[in-house]
Order: structure tokens, then sequence, then C-alpha cells
């Protein structure tokens, strides 16, 4: 009678380690899904679960049936969720049936015209390679023709710098709490920017609005997540034409417009010495004005940007009138979501501003980097002294300082694109401080 309770006992805890291994693994493709990923090699799903579990991979259970059943589908090597798989196959048909139905007619030498004579194309480049600057010569060419074009971007701050008719792919698609509008858009093309950041979601939502334009994205292709899988952005460089403004003559007058400063590394023994050679960094920065950014990769623990932002509070803004809870009159800051409704002029992620006053219903009055003045419910704003590397991507600054609590989060030490952005958004110069 033992013997058979200890087997019912084992083959419970084996069910339920199965179960949660099932979880781990479909919330795991979720996880990269939300990222950009469409899949992920077959070979670092055992360690990802490995790193999930706090096991070696030799104790895991086994995979193999996971990675061809109902929860999941094989594309080749790589491993995709169900609803992915159909997604992804829906936009590779897209792909290669539109790529064939247009005339061949590029101009090597004219990228306008190169991206104008295909439906789909690509504009990629490393930071400061000019891909806005052609961006917008790329719309307002086409306004020339006669032609419609809507310029949006994956961020609202990417979004602003496209002028005054840029929005967020999200809001031209009319993403609400139903998921996109399925109404047909008339825009002859739709230029998206900041495409690295795409999901396969909002790519098929896009091609279903706008089954006929011709479809314009440009991003940078190294700033990826490092993990060995199937990027949007990375396919859509593999199977479009694509304009590397890195290796064409005209990128290198635009970088010198844009120059990258170089970057420096300082060592600190304690988290106190990194929050020390911070205040003298910014003591000597304050002059600038509005010339300069720290950068940190995590939101959470000592070197985290909410602390952070709370000391640069106190160094840069002394003064301020308190307004809020958090806010002062003179704070930096960042918007953390859309808003469209309930405020009289559309706010989008990632936007930068300064508090200038409040407002008798509890808003900030916040001048933004575009010059509009805009009432913000404190609701979705957040201090900006600090910002998170993932919000400063496409945007460029004079000075940058980096904190990178290394010791606290050593996995980010093995993520190139983390490093890559946090190091090319300064034209004068980038101050790493690790501990």
């Amino acid at each position: 009678m033992l013997g058979v309770w200890t087997w019912a006992i084992r083959s419970a805890l084996h069910n339920k380690a199965c179960d949660f291994s099932r979880g781990l693994f479909t919330d795991l493709l979720k996880q990269y899904r939300d990222f950009g990923m469409i899949g992920l090699h077959r070979d670092v799903l055992p360690e990802l679960l490995a790193q999930r579990l706090l096991l070696s991979r030799n104790k895991l259970p086994a995979l193999e049936p996971l990675c061809d059943s109902r929860y999941a589908r094989c594309d080749g090597q790589y491993v995709l969720l169900p609803a992915v798989a159909r997604q992804w196959e829906r936009v590779r048909n897209c792909l290669a049936w539109n790529q064939t139905q247009l005339v061949d007619r590029e101009a090597e030498s004219d990228p306008v015209e190169v991206c104008l004579a295909r439906r789909y194309s690509v504009i990629t480049g490393s930071a400061g390679s000019g891909k806005t600057a052609m961006l917008k010569r790329l719309a307002d060419r086409i306004r020339a023709r006669g032609w419609t074009v809507a310029a949006t971007a994956m961020t609202g701050k990417a979004a602003s710098l496209l002028g005054p008719e840029g929005q967020t792919l999200h809001r031209y698609l009319g993403f609400g709490p139903g998921g996109f509008q399925r109404a047909k858009k008339p825009d002859r093309v739709v230029i998206v920017d900041e495409a690295s950041m795409l999901t396969l979601s909002v790519l098929e939502a896009l091609m279903r609005a706008a089954p006929d334009a011709h479809l314009v994205f440009a991003g940078d292709r190294k700033q990826l997540p490092p993990v060995q899988g199937i990027a949007v952005f990375d396919e859509l460089c593999r199977k479009l034409p694509t304009i590397d403004l890195d290796r064409r003559s005209e990128a290198t007058v635009v970088r010198q417009r844009c120059p990258l400063g170089p970057t420096r590394r300082i060592a600190c023994r304690t988290e106190q010495d990194v929050v020390v050679t911070l205040s003298r960094w910014v003591s000597r920065m304050l002059p600038e004005g509005s010339g300069w950014q720290v950068l940190a990769p995590v939101y959470d623990g000592p070197l985290g940007i909410v602390t952070l932002n709370r000391h640069l509070q106190t160094w840069c803004n002394p003064h301020g009138e308190w307004l809020t809870a958090n806010f002062r009159r003179g704070d930096r800051v960042i918007v953390e979501e859309n808003r469209y409704e309930g405020i009289a002029r559309p706010v989008f992620n990632g936007q930068t501003g300064r508090v200038m006053d409040g407002t008798d219903d509890g808003c900030l009055l916040v001048e933004f980097d575009c010059g509009s003045i805009v009432a913000v419910p404190p609701s979705i704003l957040r201090l900006a002294y600090c910002l998170s590397i993932h919000k400063a991507q496409g945007s460029r600054y004079r000075h940058v300082l980096v904190v990178w609590p290394a010791r606290q989060f050593p996995h980010l030490e093995r993520d190139p694109s983390l490093h890559r952005v946090a190091t090319t958004r300064a034209t004068e110069e980038t101050l790493v401080l690790a501990a």
C-alpha cells in the first residue's frame, strides 16, 4: 500500500512539474513575442527555461513534446505560438505576393525612388545615420506628387520628431480596448519609424488596414533582443529591398551633422560612489541646460530609475514649488502612456517636457519639447531626469551618463543591443558608471 502511495505522489509531482514547465514555456514565447520576436530557436529554449527555474539544463523536463503540440508550432528550427504561426504565415504570403506584383523600376541612385518602386521597403542604419532626415525628405517628395502619406512611429517621442503630422502607429490603426480597428486606410504611403520595435500583431494589423499602400519601415537592425530567434524587423530586412544608410555615401554627409561622441567607462566600487560621481557630473551639466540626460536599464533598486530620479530632482530642482506629491514646478517629466480622450490635445508615450504649473482640476501644465503646452493628469507622468534606455531609443543628447548596475544585474552585461542603444545617444560624450 505504501508503494502505491509513493507512486501516486511521484506521478502527481511529475505532472505538476510538467504543467509548470508548460506554463513557463508558453509564457516565455509570449514574452518574447511582445518584444518583437516571432519565435525562438529550439536550442535556446532549454537555457532560457533553466534560467527561469534556476535549474541546470539536464534537470529540465523534456521539451520536445511541447515544441510541436497544441501549445506551440515548429517553423524549421524555430518554435512559435500557434496564433503567432498563423499570423506569420499570413504576413509572409502578403509580403511575397505584393513584391511580385510591382514593376521593377528601382532607381539605385535615389533612395526615395527605391522606396516607392516597391510595395514594401526598409531603411536601416545606426544612430546618427540620418534615418529621420530621410523619412522627412521622403514624406515631402511624396506630398509633392499629390499623394497622401501617413508618418507614424512606434513611440510618441519618435512620432514627434517626424513633424506636426507625426503620430504613433497604434493611434493610426485606431488601437483601443477592443484591439485594432478594421477600417481601411486611404493613404498611398505609410512610414513606420523605430520599426525595430514592431511586433507581429501590429505588422499584420497595418497590412490589413493599408493593403494597397506603400509601406516604408525604418529602424536600426542592431537594436534587437539579444536572443536567437526570429525578430520581426530582422525578417523584414532579410525579405525586403533595404537601404542601409551605413553603407551609402550620402549617409556620411548626414552623420557629420549627427556625430557620435566617445564613450568613457568608470568602474565604481560601491553604489554610493556612483551617486557621488553622478552628483558631480550633474553639477557640471546644469549650466548646459537641457543638453544632457541620465539613462539606466532598470527601474528598481538603489541604482534604478525611480531612486535616481529622486536624487536628481533634489539636485536639479531643489527650490521648485511642490504641485503634487511627486512633482515640482520646473521638473522634467515624460508621458508614460498615450492619451487621446479627456485632454485638450493628444499626448504620446515617450514625449518629454517640463512642468510649468498646476490646474484647478489636479492636472499639470506641461510644456513639451515640441513647444505645445498641455494640461496632463499626473498619473500618466514620470520624472524624466533619468530615463530608461528603452525610452531613450530614437533620441539624441549632447551629453549622456549611463548608470550600469552590473553587479546587481549581471545579465545586462550579456545584452549587446542594450549597450548599443545606451552608448549611441550622445553627440559629444557618453559616460558609463558601472557598479
